[in-house]
């Protein structure tokens, strides 16, 4: 059975993947929250990414019979970098590659926009809507942006300092399979998309979906289509 880490996009939690992607017979998805979301609200927010990266690593190797150079890594938006840089220091620490590493709706590290600024909660809706339109009932409910902002907050703070401080490596991730999927409407384009490159010794193999930023929501079949057919190839 092929065993699957998510990791959630920025500000969000495992149990919207769990909706999205189903448990076939040959796959066993394992769903990691990051500290002060929202299943780990009374953790700490990790203020920056090797913080994150070391507390999601002790998480893994806490779980039984784990195989790290059997596993495949799954992260969409933030949680693309959040998953490279969890399998660059598996890597660095214990000379092992994973399997294979999807990298989903993420630019490369040194692409992001730098000029977002969540400084209100109207600010974090604002941006949240120009990745995916949200039912008013959701963008309205003051009680969720007040939950949602600090987490939020700090999510792209923790992003923006990674993208400021990375620099390309000097020796490309090896023996990893990249698998870069990407929204066609979502923002970027795919010159900066194959930037991923610099980050692989092995060829990235692209996957394109209709849709945006959510194209997992949108374009949902397809999408499960081919997750599960990266998943399972060999």
């Amino acid at each position: 059975m092929k065993k699957v880490v998510i990791f959630p996009h920025a500000g969000g939690a495992s149990l919207f993947y769990s909706a999205i992607i189903k448990e076939p017979v040959r796959i066993l998805p394992i769903y990691l929250d990051y500290p002060g979301h929202l299943l780990k609200l009374t953790e700490t927010l990790a203020e920056t990414m090797d913080e994150l990266v070391d507390y999601l690593l002790e998480e893994l190797l806490e779980i039984n019979d784990l195989v790290l150079e059997e596993l495949i890594f799954f992260g969409h938006s933030m949680g693309g970098s959040v998953a490279y840089e969890v399998a660059k220091r598996i890597y660095e620490k214990y000379n092992i590659s994973i399997e294979k590493l999807i990298i989903s709706a993420k630019l490369p590290p040194g692409e992001m926009n730098l000029k977002i600024k969540i400084e209100t909660i109207e600010d974090m809706w604002e941006y949240i809507q120009s990745l995916h339109k949200q039912p008013d009932e959701i963008h309205t409910n003051q009680e969720l942006g007040k939950l949602l902002f600090p987490i939020m907050q700090q999510d792209i703070s923790l992003l923006k300092q990674y993208e400021t401080e990375l620099r390309y490596p000097k020796y490309p991730l090896g023996n990893i399979q990249p698998h870069i999927f990407i929204g066609a409407q979502d923002k970027g384009d795919l010159k900066q998309y194959q930037n991923w490159q610099k980050f692989f010794q092995e060829k990235c193999q692209y996957e394109f979906f209709n849709g945006g930023h959510f194209y997992l929501q949108e374009d949902k079949n397809s999408f499960l289509k081919i997750l599960h057919k990266t998943i399972l190839e060999t």
